[in-house]
């Protein structure tokens, strides 16, 4: 299944910028059936990319390597949230 796609119903179930708010404790309708969705704790290995380069972005600023670096990380990130797929609550 599409990590976008509801579990319960199959439908597009929200759009990536709601899916990107949540955490493994946060929950979010279905814009389809409106059944409660979240993502599981393994999610949270989504944030390393940015967990790592943000703290060694910050000891580099103001320079163009420590932009990149924050860029990213944090764009590693979302890509690796974007995979997660969704769970029923």
């Amino acid at each position: 299944m599409h990590p976008m796609h509801c579990p319960h119903c199959g439908a597009v179930a929200m759009r990536y910028r709601d899916k990107a708010s949540l955490g493994p404790m946060a929950s979010r309708g279905c814009q389809a059936c409106g059944r409660a969705l979240s993502v599981r704790w393994s999610a949270l290995v989504a944030l390393m990319p940015a967990m790592f380069a943000i703290p060694f972005a910050v000891e580099m600023w103001p320079s163009n390597a420590a932009m990149l670096l924050a860029a990213i990380g944090v764009g590693a990130t979302l890509a690796l949230h974007a995979r997660v797929p969704l769970v029923a609550r």
